[in-house]
């Protein structure tokens, strides 16, 4: 048998006009139950006794407090997360030579002190790589310095260390994301053929990274430029790649294989024309061009007289109907067909 609260009105109603003799009459605010059906838990009030318990346990001091600084909120293990955090980082960063702080890290330890949620930092420490990259710099296992994160693996947590570091002031300035393209243009070297590696290395290194550099010099560098030059280095490999396939080299071919290979490979002119004008002017192959695309413009689709035959000047005002200045091929107030 359901509640009281889902049986149906008629059931509940019947329910209410028969009252079974030696049960209680139900007071108003307490639901009224079918018979059969268990009776709602009341809350248990305390006997006059435990008043006077319950006001003493509410005047005691809480059964936690930090054992160094005795704080009672923000609790993590036996200490708070500001001692704990603080215990952890003097371990992480101090230099064994002098048993203090490394005086590189220094600015490290000191916005690691005035984070807002300490416990962040912590889950920090024990789950990411970066918190022992620190250790072994402040070891002296490892120079504090951007050519040993060029060394280490490139990926999220080394790129989030490198710029903590660099924001910090511990590390220099740089610019990532030309950085950043350095072990992605070597990873993409190991994949072609050496002798087309070599080309594309000296295509990136002077032409698209000179670029990208004096650009970034000027503060002029946009994410549009940086993927602009990894498509053009993408197709350099593609379009040496297609060379080897129809047995011909990059000092060999001739301009109607530059034709070939652009009516083959529609949309390509963008990120060829960069690597040809490379090409040309470094001297491996000075006859092949790229023929420079015709300005479109828009082309007029209706004349004037056909404009003013579809269009319906306004027949309420005569500002709008009056004067062909006036009148709009859009008017609002046209009348609808």
């Amino acid at each position: 048998m359901l509640p009281v609260r889902h049986q149906p009105a008629r059931v509940h109603h019947r329910a209410e006009q028969k009252h079974l003799p030696g049960l209680p009459h139900p007071t108003p605010t307490q639901p009224r139950a079918l018979p059969g059906l268990p009776a709602a838990p009341r809350a248990r009030v305390p006997r006059p006794g435990e008043q006077a318990d319950l006001r003493r346990l509410r005047r005691e001091k809480p059964t936690y407090s930090c054992r160094q600084c005795g704080r009672e909120d923000n609790c993590y293990g036996r200490n708070c997360g500001p001692c704990t955090l603080t215990e952890r980082a003097t371990e992480l960063l101090t230099d064994p030579d002098t048993g203090q702080i490394h005086q590189q890290l220094q600015p490290i330890f000191n916005a690691l002190m005035n984070v807002d949620r300490p416990q962040t930092t912590l889950y920090w420490f024990r789950r990411s790589e970066g918190p022992r990259i620190l250790h072994r710099m402040a070891t002296g296992e490892l120079q504090i310095s951007h050519e040993t994160f060029e060394q280490l693996p490139s990926n999220k947590t080394t790129n989030y260390l490198r710029d903590f570091l660099t924001a910090l002031g511990v590390l220099p300035h740089y610019e990532a994301r030309i950085e950043r393209m350095l072990p992605w243009l070597e990873d993409l070297l190991d994949t072609i053929p050496k002798s087309d590696a070599d080309i594309v290395r000296r295509f990136a290194q002077w032409r698209v990274l000179r670029h990208l550099r004096q650009k970034s010099a000027h503060d002029q560098l946009t994410k549009s430029m940086v993927l602009q030059g990894r498509a053009q280095i993408k197709g350099a490999a593609r379009f040496l790649a297609w060379l080897t396939r129809h047995d011909t080299t990059l000092a060999g071919m001739g301009q109607a294989d530059l034709e070939r290979y652009l009516i083959t490979h529609p949309g390509s002119e963008t990120a060829q024309h960069a690597f040809i004008g490379w090409v040309r002017t470094s001297g491996i192959n000075t006859s092949l061009r790229i023929p420079k695309q015709p300005r479109r413009f828009s082309s007029v689709t209706m004349s004037e007289e056909e404009r003013w035959a579809t269009s319906r000047p306004c027949s309420t005002t005569k500002r709008c109907a009056t004067t062909p200045e006036s009148a709009d091929f859009s008017c609002s107030c046209s009348p609808n067909p």
